[in-house]
């Protein structure tokens, strides 16, 4: 995770990423989002086939300050994670990503 972060922080102005993270298994460990902090002038973040989300997730997307925008399937987020995110993010719109943002 040190190396991932490491590489990271050379991204720093970068203002979109879209993440292909795969879904999380008992073999492999979710994807720290607070990584991305580095990266002081991401405004979208497009998750693609991450799988549910979660409390931790939650957790450390809300970290993200700078992000405008959050892009995922909304399919695979509970109501109340989804309101969650909402509100721990106001400043950022969450969308599906079968609509036409």
């Amino acid at each position: 995770m040190n190396d991932l972060s490491n590489d990271i922080s050379k991204l720093a102005y970068l203002n979109r990423i879209e993440l292909f993270v795969g879904v999380p298994t008992p073999s492999k460990k979710p994807f720290k989002f607070s990584v991305l902090r580095a990266i002081k002038r991401l405004h979208t973040l497009e998750l693609i086939d991450y799988g549910e989300i979660e409390e931790q997730d939650v957790d450390e997307l809300a970290q993200l300050s700078s992000l405008k925008q959050l892009v995922l399937y909304k399919d695979d987020v509970s109501p109340d994670i989804l309101s969650r995110l909402e509100a721990e993010l106001p400043n950022c719109q969450v969308v599906d990503s079968y609509d036409d943002w």
